[in-house]
């Protein structure tokens, strides 16, 4: 049985939201190809997009998590205004709060549900009624 790769999709037909969905073990090529993934979406439409990044609740960072996920921002689309962090487990709750307290604008923001994050996207407006997104096969 393959293991579960990352998924990379829109949520609904709007296409102002990009999910990226980990499995519980992945590298920073994989991220990076994600993201790049990513890009090449939001290069589609003219509107800002909001990313929710999440995995299963046993999701193990790669190495160097915090100057990585820097990059992630310091480097990122310019469509991508927002990016809401699902905290699974204590690593990524600090790496998301460090990377909240650099970023302090609310660019980034952490999440304990994917109900959460339909809750902070319909606040922004990036969601009219519209239910959370559901996990697929990687975070279950």
């Amino acid at each position: 049985m393959n293991a579960p790769r990352t998924r990379v999709s829109w949520y609904r037909d709007s296409r102002t939201v990009i999910l990226l969905e980990f499995p519980a073990s992945y590298t920073w090529a994989e991220f990076w190809a994600a993201k790049a993934e990513a890009d090449q979406m939001m290069d589609t439409v003219s509107h800002d997009c909001a990313l929710i990044i999440f995995g299963p609740p046993n999701t193990r960072l790669p190495d160097n998590a915090l100057s990585q996920s820097r990059s992630l921002l310091t480097r990122r689309h310019p469509r991508s205004k927002l990016f809401l962090i699902l905290m699974p487990n204590g690593m990524i709750r600090t790496v998301t709060r460090l990377l909240a307290q650099l970023f302090r604008n609310g660019l980034v923001q952490g999440i304990i549900s994917l109900e959460e994050a339909a809750r902070v996207l319909r606040a922004q407006g990036y969601l009219q009624d519209a239910p959370p997104p559901s996990a697929g096969p990687a975070c279950r």
